[in-house]
């Protein structure tokens, strides 16, 4: 019996280590995957804040132009802007 569970004992060790070989290769694949997706996230969320900080200076910069050369009041001015802001975001949801 002694050759037997010798030959059983290899068995299962090569077994074994097959698994765990396959295991740390799907590991590496899975957090190098995980990797990427997390690059490709932080680059559009830096696109979408970088976005959101130019919207905000172009309309500031058309409440300004109102408000200093077609002369309405600021209150008018900021009212405009915000309409027109809406109504782009709601035209952009309607899109998707």
């Amino acid at each position: 019996m002694g050759v037997l569970d010798i030959i059983k004992e290899s068995i299962t060790l090569g077994i074994k280590d097959f698994i765990k070989n396959i295991e740390k290769e799907f590991s590496h694949l899975f957090m190098r995957r995980i990797y990427q997706i997390k690059k490709q996230i932080m680059r559009e969320l830096m696109a979408v804040f970088i976005i959101i900080i130019s919207v905000g200076f172009l309309a500031i910069s058309g409440v300004f132009f109102l408000i200093e050369y077609i002369h309405l009041n600021k209150t008018l001015s900021f009212l405009i802007i915000g309409i027109i802001v809406l109504f782009i975001g709601i035209l952009i949801k309607i899109a998707n």
